[in-house]
């Protein structure tokens, strides 16, 4: 055997098994010591005062007295009206309706 296949000889066998156990080890520390990202949070959806009124059966006359009412709480979009879905859903006045329809959450 020559130098040169002495060398190569070494590297495949002595060296190349030490070099790749120590990277896959630097590896498993950097994927261990990386925090997971956290969940993205689906963003809120907005509803008109026609698709909250069809939500509790009623007319969007009563939607908008529950808003002035306080029991819902309508964000001005321009001049537009919109209502958080999320807090549509449990607001109480939806709560007892959904009850007295046997939808029961």
């Amino acid at each position: 055997m020559t130098a040169q296949q002495n060398l190569s000889f070494a590297i495949e066998q002595i060296l190349r098994p030490i070099v790749v156990n120590a990277v896959e080890h630097v590896l498993d520390e950097i994927k261990a010591a990386t925090p997971s990202p956290a969940p993205v949070a689906e963003p809120d959806r907005f509803i008109t005062k026609k698709e909250v009124a069809t939500l509790f059966g009623v007319s969007e006359v009563s939607v908008w007295d529950w808003e002035k009412k306080g029991l819902l709480t309508g964000y001005r979009i321009g001049n537009l009206v919109r209502y958080k879905l999320s807090e549509v859903m449990a607001s109480p006045k939806m709560i007892i309706r959904l009850n007295q329809k046997g939808l029961k959450q």
